[in-house]
């Protein structure tokens, strides 16, 4: 049994259809809580990941209620991550989240909260009660209390004097304001981050870089948005290495660099947005280096580029580099371990004759001016293929091929796609037509995104997250009983396809940005949880599920043209057990209106927003 365990919390909201892939060791709540209990139940020692990005204030509330079934124990141990950089509402108040926390606290080892800077938060994590926390990353957030016994903190951004404790073993710092630091007692970092904006090295970076090193560091990273150059930097991290007696693996800088750095880690060499043109091709790297990432840098022969990169790369990440590759042999045999090469923006107008190594499992080539993949012998451990945003009018892939399982064709406009042999789970095109897209119908093809797609497919064989933008005759499309994510933003539509409401299993129906003025809607089944009918035209609208209890959870119908709405609106709203937000939002709704709302609508509602005399929606509902 493993030690270390992840699981991913979402709603019924569609995935973003890029082809990475969910790293959750569970499908569901329920296959997490059956596992807790059992780890709960027998004392055994693991460590759970829990992420959950937020969205909406339903988000919020589910995560509440899934930590509210969690059992205490001295045993399993719990690391939360919260993601709240996408958060739709201009306050956040976490005080109940941290008081759903309460029967659980020494459970939890790790705290992880982004959030963004444009969110007003409301709420401060008091690190006295959790006497067992070993990690705290906080980005835009408070907290109080000692970091006392803390092995990992990351703090964005500092805006007083902090005091660093012994115990830690991993810090980041982002500095906006000037700050200062305190060290208490004898630390050992093993690894350090800094983000700088005013001098590219700080008092309290020289500070940290003498007093906390040893020699165990293996890892420094550090991020400079100023104006000078941060070549003092390395120079100080070199003298303090030599100081102290330690060997980096992993090394990443972001920012102007005037000469070659004085030091190179073992393993790991980020080097990012150099105004050096000559640098690149002056590194001296190790042959023990495993990982380059060098982004941003302007003028590069790859010819001289990939000569002097060591075979022992296994990943490669060389986005946003622009130059010349008339002196590129086009052959990248030499790297035996290499899994992932990242060509983003480089400029590649042709990929004829290019010789990839054996083992690559992950190619990305976007924003290039690739116009045909005709011929291309991609390695036959290739899983990944991401073409978005080049010139590639069609696509064929032959019996030869590799296997892919995911394929991203988006912003190519692509007339005819031919795949005769696959594994296709996802894939994401902008297609003008699709009379070739009989292979969408094997059954392992599982997510499937369309834009600008005249004649869409009129049937998917086993499909369970289904997205298309801008297309056309989507009244033909027989949608199978799979399907559980359906997003059909901005196709143009006058009315809702009457043949959508008969799925089975829909969790997610999106249908903002479109031009329905009526929706009347009576569904097949309960299984639907969140409906999105935004910056529509309605004018009326009606909901009707058949009898037993509702799943719906959010309900968006925010930017419309009502001008009068109802808990009658709902059907019978006695049903809805667990609905959690309703967004009225941008709609001629009077406060009157809004006021008998909040008294009729479920006693499961936290959220009623609307905008009344607002430039901002207000939720009026305090509960």
């Amino acid at each position: 049994m493993k030690a270390s365990y992840r699981y991913e919390i979402t709603m019924a909201r569609p995935v973003n259809m890029s082809i990475a892939r969910s790293e959750s060791d569970f499908m569901n709540a329920r296959e997490f809580h059956m596992f807790d209990m059992y780890c709960v139940d027998e004392e055994l020692e693991a460590v759970s990941k829990i992420y959950s990005k937020m969205v909406c204030m339903a988000d919020l509330v589910e995560l509440q209620q899934f930590l509210a079934m969690l059992k205490p124990s001295s045993k399993s141990k719990l690391h939360l991550d919260m993601d709240f950089c996408g958060w739709r509402y201009q306050r956040l108040d976490l005080t109940l989240l941290f008081e759903s926390l309460d029967h659980i606290r020494n459970r939890v080892i790790g705290l992880s909260l982004r959030v963004s800077s444009r969110t007003e938060v409301n709420g401060e994590i008091d690190l006295d009660l959790f006497e067992n926390m070993e990690v705290l990353k906080l980005n835009e957030s408070k907290f109080k209390g000692s970091l006392s016994g803390l092995k990992q903190f990351s703090l964005q951004p500092v805006i007083a004097t902090v005091e660093l404790a012994s115990s830690l073993q991993i810090l980041q710092l982002a500095d906006y304001n000037g700050i200062d630091v305190e060290v208490k007692g004898d630390a050992s970092l093993d690894e350090l981050s800094f983000t700088c904006s005013g001098e590219p090295v700080p008092e309290y970076v020289k500070k940290i870089l003498m007093q906390m090193t040893y020699q165990g560091t293996t890892s420094i990273k550090y991020s400079y948005t100023g104006n000078d150059c941060v070549d003092d930097f390395l120079v100080l991290v070199a003298e303090v290495a030599k100081r102290k007696g330690f060997t980096l693996k992993s090394l990443a800088v972001e920012g102007p660099l005037v000469g070659v750095p004085p030091m190179y880690p073992t393993e790991e060499l980020e080097l990012c947005y150099n105004e050096n043109d000559s640098l690149v091709c002056q590194l001296k790297l190790p042959p023990t280096l495993k990982k380059l990432k060098l982004v941003g840098h302007n003028n590069v022969d790859f010819g001289q580029l990939f000569d002097i990169l060591p075979p022992s790369l296994e990943r490669i990440d060389l986005s946003f580099v622009c130059g010349d590759w008339d002196n590129f042999k086009r052959d990248l045999s030499k790297f035996k371990r290499l899994k992932h090469l990242n060509l983003t923006s480089n400029w590649l107008q042709s990929l004829e004759d290019f010789i990839f190594p054996d083992f690559l499992e992950e190619l990305i080539l976007e924003g290039n001016n690739i116009t045909t993949i005709e011929g291309v012998a991609f390695p036959k451990q290739l899983k990944t293929l991401n073409l978005n945003l080049n010139q590639i009018q069609k696509l064929s892939l032959g019996k030869s091929s590799p296997p892919l399982q995911r394929l991203n064709l988006d912003n190519n406009f692509v007339g005819s796609i031919q795949i005769s042999s696959h594994n296709l789970e996802q894939l994401s095109a902008t297609c003008t037509a699709t009379e070739t897209l009989s292979f969408l119908q094997a059954e392992n093809v599982r997510y499937l995104k369309l834009t600008n797609c005249r004649f869409p497919p009129t049937q998917f064989l086993n499909l369970t997250k289904l997205q298309l933008e801008n297309c056309y005759q989507i009244d033909n499309i027989s949608f199978p009983s799979t399907i559980k994510e359906l997003e059909l933003a901005s196709n143009n539509l006058t009315e809702i396809p009457p043949h959508i409401l008969r799925l089975e299993n829909l969790r997610y129906l999106g249908l903002s940005r479109n031009k329905i003025e009526s929706a009347i809607l009576t569904f097949c089944s309960n299984s639907l949880e969140v409906l999105d009918l935004s910056s529509n035209d309605i004018e009326k609208f009606h909901l009707t599920f058949p009898k037993g209890e509702s799943k719906l959870k959010h309900l968006d119908l925010g930017y419309n043209q009502l001008r009068g709405f109802s808990v009658e609106c709902l059907g019978d709203a006695e049903n809805y057990n667990c609905f959690w937000e309703l967004d009225l939002s941008g709609n001629a709704l009077s406060k009157d209106q809004i006021d008998t709302l909040t008294e009729e609508l479920p006693k499961s509602t936290k959220s009623l927003w609307a905008t009344i005399n607002e430039t901002f929606a207000k939720n009026y509902i305090e509960r």
